[in-house]
């Protein structure tokens, strides 16, 4: 039984040698095959490579500038937008506003506001300074940059106290959208003025140089307003304009008045006396002089007027006498 067991074990490891052996011829086969048609291959692409890389390294190259040129477009283009959208993104903002405070003393108040403007960088564009009786106002146009604003109205306060503020208000105007709208058409009408330059060189007939010189003085026109309108606002952000009142307290003490008997000496009662005598009869003398200058203007009009009483009269005194008779004469 052994032997047989035995017997079989080796034929199974005969077959299983045997089924190796064909797997490793045959794979031995296959791999001959694919490395000649390799080399082959390799070959022949070794010999078009040279053939296509001459064409395409101009291919390249050209393909490459083209990339090169749109790239630098594009960023070009980027930078444009970028550069457009940050300066419209710096706002424009007008700020104005009036203050009001209540000092002792006007001219102190003042010389302490000039040093207070020095401190914020501001400067002052008018002055006005009233008086009427006892009341005293000072009205001040400042200049001031708006982000020393805050600084300026905390000095003021510090100064004259919170409660002798009596009126602070601040105002803002957004100009950004119609200051940029004007810098745009700006650089529209400089564009088209720089071409209608250029095409007067070139202008060949009387006519057609009368023609762009018109439209040359049109747009210059419209550059010069535009441009002004900018700058006044140009100005108008960069200081923001704040109009302050300084009003004196009022001191009963000052309006109460002290009265004083006073004693004329004799010598100025007869002063008095003959100064008035004399007005008087000053006045008498011209109210005669201007009733005589009046009646000579008028003796004209008053001599018509008496003959034409005159006239009047006499009639009706002859209508009379005339009817008197005519009554004696029917009898």
């Amino acid at each position: 039984m052994l032997n047989v067991n035995n017997m079989l074990n080796l034929k199974c490891k005969i077959k299983t040698i045997r089924h190796l052996l064909i797997i490793t011829t045959i794979l031995a086969l296959i791999s001959t095959l694919i490395f000649t048609s390799f080399t082959g291959c390799s070959s022949k692409s070794e010999k078009s490579s040279y053939t296509t890389e001459s064409s395409s390294q101009s291919a390249g190259a050209n393909y490459n500038r083209v990339n090169n040129i749109a790239a630098e477009y594009e960023l070009a283009d980027m930078a444009q937008y970028t550069g457009t959208k940050n300066k419209e993104d710096i706002r424009k903002i007008i700020k104005t506003g009036e203050i009001a405070i209540e000092v002792k003393d006007v001219k102190s108040a003042y010389s302490k506001v000039t040093e207070i403007l020095k401190d914020v960088k501001g400067e002052e564009f008018s002055k006005y300074f009233t008086v009427s009786g006892e009341y005293k106002r000072m009205e001040l146009v400042l200049k001031i940059p708006p982000k020393n604003l805050e600084l300026f109205e905390q000095k003021l306060t510090d100064y004259v106290g919170e409660g002798k503020i009596k009126r602070s208000q601040i105002r803002s105007q957004d100009i950004t959208s119609q200051y940029y709208d004007y810098v745009a058409r700006l650089e529209s009408y400089t564009a088209s003025r720089d071409q209608l330059r250029e095409l007067m060189k070139k202008a060949e007939t009387v006519e057609d140089t009368l023609k762009i010189h018109s439209e040359l003085t049109r747009i210059q026109a419209e550059i010069d307003s535009l441009q002004g309108q900018i700058n006044m606002w140009d100005k108008l952000v960069e200081m923001s304009t704040i109009t302050l009142y300084i009003d004196e307290e009022s001191n009963p003490m000052k309006a109460t008045k002290t009265v004083e008997w006073q004693f004329n000496s004799p010598q100025e009662i007869w002063t008095t006396m003959k100064n008035g005598f004399i007005t008087v009869v000053n006045g008498l003398y011209s109210v005669i002089v201007w009733i005589l200058i009046l009646i000579v203007s008028l003796s004209p009009v008053l001599a018509i007027a008496a003959v034409v009483i005159y006239v009047i009269r006499y009639s009706k005194k002859k209508g009379k006498e005339s009817n008197k008779s005519n009554i004696k004469d029917e009898r």
